[in-house]
């Protein structure tokens, strides 16, 4: 019996191991059923039912929408992950924990008897979560990347006793706790590339606490890189914290204006002081008023002190004047620690910031012998812009020395590129760039949407775009060689002011604005674009109480301050004296309608007077925006192109150059009407044409 048996149940062990490798894609959409078979047609509806039923290597894509969460229990394979994925271009919010969910956190990830694995959780936004955003606990082989998570009550991304994790390329904020949050006795985790800002205590925290069992204590061998963290710590917390994190590598991280400390390595619920790591290639710029950028202390509870921690090739800066500077540790003679090749201000510490040494003083300890003091107004780029690339000729460039565990930069390009290893994240510019940006600037609606840059370079040139601003993304051409194309989104304005960021491209800026929404003009309306972008350009403020008025006739004295600002002068001078009689100094738009008459753009109504409150029509409109453009006497065309806008009107050659330069295309029916008023919405269509704004 056994032997007739045994080639059955072989037969069938293999049927369920093909059937387990084969790979499908899954569908979950508002939309749908989870009593439907979950393909593209008839998506399911819910989250848990999705990563309830699903095999390894199957893929779950979500369709845009609003949904509550899901707790993952089961588990991927080794080369057949499973996978949790916004679907392409599409915005999926997790804003309420699922109902499998038992730590009231939206996405969490655990099976509590036994080990989840072999997971990817992509494209996500967790938002206003009661506890963490995603929450992954005793897990192996656990992948969370291309994340938004935002306004948890605690932590964004926090995992526990979760080895060999990746937490790459996710942004969380504005976390009541902490942005990332790796715990327990938890080894080979990989934080890179994250955005961690304006979150209460630690952008990254990591703590071995020996308190949690089973464990050593200890996170080992972690690798944190190419983060860029800011504006974190107003309630305590370093940019990244370690305690009891060792044999681990910081490397390549932008770390600014964060409110406590730049990089924290010790001991308080760790096993041991953090000990052996390697700080390298990291720029650490402090906030005001804040503490120490890298910062050793001894062990608190009467464990081993931190030892051979090694800082090589950071940029280490603070603006403090007192207490604090650019390292500090608990002893002058700490076994095996090394510092060397930074840049630093003129203060470090051998007892934890009580006092300060000059970096003469430490390094007559034998620290820092190659490091040098230096600002960032001669380092960067813009640090006021918070561009913290190298410019050129900063002091920065080839002031580091060779790591051979640091063979790239932050931007991705590999060190050095033409000069010796240089100091902080970015490595130095090439000498022989000069890259130009066409545009130099673009502008949004509310609503966002997406640009593209084009970047003029010689063929040996190596570049980098970069931005600061949470509200752009890079799609693509983040780096490149010689000529090349950036592309970048803008995600919608929630606001209700107009917000500005730039990316940075080889020291060169270009500028993203972006409107906000005014009340009474609605999706609907087909300028909304267009008004957007003059709210944008701050060319309009609205007609007041959040509304635009888009309806309304466009006078003459608003028409001036469209002008002058669509032309880059939001404060003309005061004239010397009155030009016309009917416009006195009270007007707001006095200074506007000087400047007009002084560039030649108007000549007043007659009389003496310039007739501030008529109504503009739109022939008067289109002498104003060629004139503007600086045609004072465009050639009249041989054929008459409007019905109705005949050879007699004194405005005829001006309207035909609007028209020729594609400004506009009349009103309807081979009429322009010439004599109608032009109301609000059309004039923002006018200018964002006529200026390319």
């Amino acid at each position: 019996m056994k032997g007739s048996l045994l080639p059955l149940l072989v037969l069938l062990a293999s049927l369920c191991l093909a059937e387990s490798a084969q790979a499908n894609t899954f569908y979950v959409a508002t939309s749908g059923n989870n009593a439907n078979p979950g393909s593209q047609a008839q998506p399911w509806l819910t989250l848990q039912h999705a990563v309830d039923h699903i095999n390894p290597g199957d893929t779950i894509l979500v369709a845009s929408g609003t949904y509550a969460g899901c707790r993952i229990g089961r588990s991927g394979q080794p080369g057949a992950l499973c996978t949790l994925k916004a679907d392409t271009g599409a915005t999926v919010i997790v804003n309420i924990p699922g109902p499998a969910n038992r730590h009231n956190s939206n996405i969490e990830v655990e099976l509590f008897d036994d080990t989840v694995r072999y997971w990817v959780i992509d494209g996500l936004e967790s938002a206003n979560s009661p506890r963490y955003g995603i929450d992954i606990r005793i897990t192996y082989f656990i992948t969370v990347k291309n994340c938004y998570v935002h306004g948890a009550a605690v932590t964004g991304i926090f995992l526990a006793f979760s080895d060999h994790a990746l937490i790459q390329n996710n942004e969380s904020a504005f976390n009541g706790e902490h942005g990332i949050y790796h715990s327990n006795s938890a080894d080979y985790p990989t934080i890179r590339g994250n955005r961690s800002h304006h979150n209460h205590a630690a952008g990254i925290h990591m703590n071995g606490d020996r308190f949690q069992t089973p464990g050593d204590g200890i996170i080992s061998f972690a690798l944190v890189e190419k983060n860029i963290i800011y504006e974190n710590g107003v309630g305590g917390g370093s940019g990244i914290n370690c305690d009891g994190v060792s044999d681990s590598i910081f490397r390549n991280n932008l770390i600014y204006n964060n409110h406590a400390s730049g990089i924290s390595l010790y001991g308080i619920d760790g096993s041991e002081g953090s000990s052996r790591n390697k700080v390298y290639n990291n720029t650490i710029i402090m906030s005001a008023g804040a503490r120490w950028c890298i910062n050793i202390p001894a062990a608190t509870d009467g464990q081993p002190d931190p030892t051979g921690n090694q800082i090589r090739n950071n940029i280490l800066y603070t603006p403090d004047t007192g207490l604090r500077g650019s390292v500090s540790t608990y002893s002058s003679a700490v076994a095996g620690f090394a510092s060397d090749y930074n840049i630093v201000v003129n203060r470090l510490s051998i007892n934890e910031g009580d006092s300060t040494l000059s970096l003469a003083a430490w390094q007559a300890l034998g620290y820092d012998t190659h490091s040098i003091v230096s600002t960032p107004p001669a380092l960067f780029v813009d640090p006021a812009g918070n561009n913290y690339h190298l410019k050129i000729g900063s002091p920065a460039i080839g002031a580091g020395a060779s790591l051979a565990e640091v063979t790239i930069d932050l931007d991705g390009f590999a060190r050095p590129i033409a000069n010796p290893y240089s100091a902080g994240c970015y490595e130095a510019p090439s000498a022989a760039c000069s890259v130009s940006l066409a545009p130099l600037s673009l502008s949004f609606s509310s609503l966002g949407g997406s640009g593209t840059i084009e970047v003029a370079a010689p063929a040996t040139c190596a570049w980098t775009a970069n931005t600061a601003n949470g509200f752009i993304v890079i799609n693509s051409g983040a780096t490149g060689m010689g000529d090349g194309v950036v592309s970048f989104s803008v995600t919608a304005n929630n606001v209700t002011v107009n917000r500005a960021g730039v990316i940075s491209i080889a020291g060169q800026s270009f500028s993203v604005l972006q409107g906000a929404q005014f009340t009474d003009v609605t999706l609907s309306n087909p300028f909304f674009d267009d008004i957007g972008k003059l709210s944008a350009r701050g060319i309009t403020l609205g007609c007041g109480n959040g509304n635009y008025c888009p309806s309304a006739s466009v006078t003459r004295d608003q028409m001036a301050a469209f002008i002058i600002r669509a032309l880059g002068d939001f404060n003309p001078p005061a004239p010397a004296q009155q030009r016309f009689t009917d416009v006195p100094t009270a007007n707001i738009f006095y200074a506007f309608i000087d400047e007009m008459a002084s560039r030649g753009i108007t000549l007043g109504c007659g009389g003496g007077n310039y007739c501030p409150s008529a109504p503009v029509t739109r022939d008067q409109m289109a002498a104003f925006i060629i004139r503007a453009l600086g045609d004072f006497s465009p050639t009249d065309p041989t054929t008459q192109r409007f019905d109705d806008a005949l050879p007699s009107n004194p405005f005829f050659a001006f309207i035909d150059e609007m028209a020729a330069r594609g400004i506009t295309r009349g009103c309807g029916g081979a009429n322009y009407c010439p004599n109608d008023a032009v109301t609000r919405e059309q004039m923002a269509a006018f200018l964002v044409r006529a200026f390319n704004l």
